[in-house]
């Protein structure tokens, strides 16, 4: 039942094209674009375009999978009558809730590794692997915390 419900809540998102251009379009159009006009800069510490600014596009598409995808998901949800309407099926809320944190780690790991990639592939990122991993890691674990504090706030 949960893997139908996050397959549901992924065609969803998808087709809400609001939420797909905040979170999927802009932050690695913005990163090739600002790419594009500062990748000469040397920045504090020796650091270049692609170390200063990969991380901070990485943190902007968790905290927009974060406010989109889970967050105003959730309030317009609630508003709309869809969360009563579910509770009479045999979908329970933590289903529900397991779902939209799935969905939530699935596209910000999706946006993680596409601005990895163009970082790679059009910056010349130099990332090891363990660096790679920490990083990813890293990321889930901001994001569980964001997810978390944004549950309670609407519940």
């Amino acid at each position: 039942m949960l893997l139908t419900q996050i397959k549901y809540d992924l065609k969803m998102f998808f087709r809400e094209l609001f939420y797909l251009v905040f979170t999927v379009v802009v932050p690695p159009v913005t990163y090739i674009l600002m790419g594009q006009m500062f990748s000469k800069e040397t920045y504090s510490g020796g650091m270049n375009y692609v170390q200063m600014y990969t991380p901070s596009f990485i943190v902007l598409i968790s905290f927009s999978v974060v406010f989109f995808a889970f967050g105003f998901d959730q309030v317009m949800n609630r508003a709309a009558g869809i969360e009563k309407r579910l509770f009479i099926t045999p979908i329970t809320d933590k289903v529900l809730l397991l779902s939209s944190i799935a969905k939530s780690f699935i596209i910000a790991s999706a946006g993680f590794f596409l601005i990895t990639l163009i970082g790679i592939l059009v910056y010349d990122l130099r990332l090891s692997f363990v660096g790679f991993l920490v990083s990813y890691f890293s990321l889930l674990i901001v994001n569980a915390f964001m997810l978390v504090y944004s549950h309670l706030n609407n519940s």
